[in-house]
């Protein structure tokens, strides 16, 4: 996979201790109203906001798309998103257009977009009904689903993401969403609606096997193993830092700091053969991975490998 994050700001902090809401709150200091997805293209329009900080430019998107092209360079999704919200990016249609029409030339498989679903607007929620594969994953309670449903198309997947806590009501969201099917743990891939409830980090299988079982929902939990981002996954900031991974949103394990993804991909070995033999990266933020997900979490699938 690789990520690409189109900004780094959030009206909701999705970073936890990070400060993605507090550069959202810089981002509309000067505003005149308050924004949101009724009123933001006239923000954006009459310059009530400023974008010179936090945003990709369109230009280093073409160029990222350019080099894997010229360099014959596949991945199997590109992800819009990370420690900010896509959608809140002043070129996001535009953006998606291009986009789409690169993935007919088969430079990746699978279009992702990571969104709060607060700036969802009918315009953006338009390109799902187009039929190439893509992926729209969102906070349940973002407010887009209902726009997005209405456009999915075929080769389109909704998930709906809830963290759980001990205030999840999770028999209030399955009658909310009825169309969507629930599961716990990682996303599902065999659902084209899913509701999926995210466990804490220091969820062990064995808790997160009882709350699934509590309400009947399927499980998946990440696999017993070694990390694969070395030697599947790239992540670029929106100032063109690169990393390997989408836990690293404060760069500790920066790899270059000028979007060279095409040099970083083909020298990754290194990584990988350390990953495979150490089961992680030998690099100081790699060393206590506990991340949901990570292969050295309390929450691996121990037992579907032995």
């Amino acid at each position: 996979m690789l990520r690409l994050e189109l900004c780094d700001v959030s009206p909701c902090d999705r970073e936890g201790s990070t400060p993605a809401k507090e550069r959202w709150q810089t981002l509309i200091s000067q505003s005149f109203q308050y924004p949101g997805v009724s009123n933001w293209k006239q923000l954006r329009d009459t310059g009530a906001i400023d974008f010179g900080r936090g945003f990709m430019g369109f230009e280093l998107i073409r160029e990222i798309i350019q080099g894997l092209t010229q360099s014959r360079i596949r991945f199997s999704t590109l992800c819009l998103g990370w420690r900010g919200d896509p959608l809140l990016h002043p070129e996001i249609e535009p953006i998606l257009q291009y986009l789409f029409e690169q993935q007919k030339k088969g430079i990746f498989r699978t279009l992702r977009i990571e969104s709060t679903g607060l700036f969802l607007s009918e315009s953006v929620a338009r390109f799902a009904q187009i039929p190439q594969s893509q992926e729209w994953i969102m906070n349940q309670d973002g407010a887009g689903s209902t726009i997005l449903a209405k456009w999915q198309g075929l080769y389109t997947r909704i998930i709906l993401q809830q963290p759980i806590h001990e205030h999840t009501d999770v028999a209030a969201l399955i009658m909310k969403y009825p169309d969507y099917i629930p599961h716990v743990g990682t996303f599902p891939t065999d659902t084209y609606k899913a509701l999926c409830l995210i466990p804490s980090e220091d969820m062990s299988e064995k808790e997160i096997q009882r709350y699934a079982e509590s309400f009947n929902i399927p499980v998946y939990l990440p696999q017993a193993g070694h990390c694969l981002a070395p030697q599947k996954r790239l992540v670029v900031s929106w100032d063109g830092k690169v990393t390997q991974c989408a836990h690293d949103i404060q760069l500790r394990n920066m790899l270059n700091d000028d979007a060279r993804i095409v040099e970083i991909w083909k020298s990754r070995q290194r990584f990988v053969e350390e990953a495979e033999e150490k089961t992680v990266p030998q690099r100081p933020f790699c060393q206590q991975c506990q991340f949901f997900g990570s292969c050295l979490g309390p929450n691996v699938n121990v037992s579907s490998n032995l």
